[in-house]
């Protein structure tokens, strides 16, 4: 939650109904993680990758009254605009590394991709 930062299991959201908000250049996988957690979209607000907020997106997400559930990223923007517990809820992710030879691979992935940027 946002307005607090308290942390909820997973299971919180499970069945209910939420509007997802995101900026993310690739939406998919977000949606995705949505409903394998049993979340029941019902509106999905995709804005364009490195959106920034303004008062009347915020006001367009709090229409229904439904708690928003959003990225990490998202939820850093989206905080200016929350007054109250259960607004925006930020879904977080994390790699977790079950080997020391997955966790080489990924940082040269990212060593590479620096490279390219």
């Amino acid at each position: 939650d946002l307005s607090d930062n308290q942390k909820y299991d997973l299971n919180y959201f499970n069945n209910q109904e939420i509007i997802a908000a995101h900026a993310l250049a690739d939406p998919v996988s977000f949606n995705s993680s949505l409903q394998a957690l049993g979340i029941k979209q019902i509106q999905d607000h995709s804005f364009a990758d490195h959106h920034q907020y303004s008062i009347k997106d915020w006001a367009k997400l709090k229409k229904s009254g439904l708690p928003v559930v959003t990225t990490t990223k998202d939820g850093v923007k989206l905080n200016k605009f929350v007054s109250k517990p259960g607004e925006v809820y930020e879904l977080v992710s994390e790699i977790q590394f079950i080997s020391n030879e997955q966790e080489r691979l990924f940082w040269e992935l990212s060593q590479d991709l620096i490279k390219l940027g």
